[in-house]
């Protein structure tokens, strides 16, 4: 989304196969905002016929400490 990420990982979890369900987590860190310390979008995409489709997509948020929840939970405006 054009962020700026201290640290960025993307994490992708898929069947033994490769033939069901795959989840990809992308995390953003330790953003440059004074409130909201991570982004965490995970994308569930699945086999549809010859091509993946995206089922659902989800984003979360953390805040820094003593800024908001610590925890990721659904992101606000975003």
């Amino acid at each position: 989304d054009g962020r700026s990420a201290g640290v960025t990982s993307i994490v992708a979890r898929t069947t033994a196969e490769g033939s069901g369900p795959t989840v990809v987590t992308v995390t953003l860190d330790r953003l440059a905002d004074d409130s909201v310390r991570a982004q965490r979008y995970v994308l569930t995409f699945a086999p549809d016929g010859d091509r993946w489709t995206l089922r659902r997509p989800g984003v979360a948020q953390r805040c820094w400490p003593g800024r908001g929840h610590a925890s990721y939970s659904p992101a606000a405006g975003v």
